[in-house]
């Protein structure tokens, strides 16, 4: 999917209007107007039970259980020894403690400038020309830590949502740090983890797979009760008919538009191109689909 260029997309809009607008125009006003209201209930309905649907099962069941599989993880993996291999991995040439890092970070001090102290020691020497840039390598190895407790664990989407968010937010898991370094349970980090770093990707997912499942159910139901409704009435449909009938096929191919964008941000997000979970560059060239797709992207 990340190899298909920008036109693609827009094409693939401008088909779906053009599409429902033929349809909608040969069907006539009245017939076109009658099935919309399919197109409006299934759009409704999908986009509410969806939504509630998601939140639901992501802040419920599927957080709780991910909390367990990533608690009996981190039983297993001691956080200030992993940081002392990801300090000794760099290119300082230093060896650091295990227990100098579990005084420090017992302190009531800033770790990183704690830390960056104790490494300079260590050296004889700066390490790094300043506090900032050994931080952000830092923070680095504690991504690296998290990518080896919630791979197998998550699905991929999530993994790289929690890893994102770390980056961008690199305070946050500062602040965290002391659940990762409490040796009675593992059971509050990793509710911490399951909640702030995972659950809204997993509501992403859900909310997409039950969009598109409600859609088509309800489509369906809808167009069948719809086209019953008709029967077998307006023959004699007029010019001004066509036309208004191909009016009301230009909403039909907006929703039908939302749809494939839906289909589009599921795939994305379910597949191993993590370079289309947060962003996607042929849509970003578009003229008409990227409006969708970023709507969908920022908000479900």
């Amino acid at each position: 999917m990340g190899g298909l260029q920008w036109w693609f997309f827009d094409g693939l809009a401008a088909a779906i209007i053009i599409a429902c607008m033929a349809v909608s125009g040969r069907r006539g006003f009245m017939k076109s107007a009658m099935t919309f209201a399919a197109y409006i209930l299934a759009f409704a309905m999908a986009f509410s039970i969806s939504t509630s649907l998601g939140s639901g099962l992501s802040n419920g069941t599927v957080k709780n259980n991910n909390a367990k599989k990533i608690s009996n993880e981190l039983s297993s993996t001691k956080f200030t020894l992993r940081v002392a291999q990801e300090i000794n991995s760099m290119d300082y040439g230093v060896t650091v403690k295990v227990s100098e890092l579990e005084e420090i970070y017992n302190s009531n001090k800033d770790y990183n400038t704690e830390i960056y102290k104790y490494i300079n020691i260590v050296k004889g020497r700066k390490v790094e020309a300043d506090k900032e840039r050994f931080s952000q390598r830092l923070h680095e190895g504690y991504i690296n830590i998290m990518r080896e407790v919630l791979t197998g664990n998550v699905k991929k989407f999530p993994v790289e949502a929690a890893l994102k968010d770390i980056r961008d937010n690199p305070q946050k898991f500062d602040d965290f740090i002391p659940l990762l370094l409490s040796s009675d349970s593992c059971d509050d980090a990793a509710k911490y983890i399951a909640n702030r770093y995972t659950k809204k990707s997993y509501t992403t997912i859900i909310s997409l797979i039950a969009y598109v499942i409600i859609f088509v159910i309800f489509f369906i139901i809808f167009y069948a009760f719809a086209n019953a409704l008709i029967g077998k009435g307006f023959h004699n449909i007029t010019i001004p008919s066509h036309v208004g009938g191909a009016l009301v096929g230009i909403p039909k191919g907006i929703i039908m538009c939302y749809f494939a964008a839906i289909v589009i941000r599921l795939c994305a997000v379910m597949g191993s191109n993590t370079d289309l979970y947060f962003g996607f560059k042929a849509i970003d060239k578009t003229y008409i689909f990227k409006h969708l797709y970023k709507y969908i992207a920022n908000n479900v």
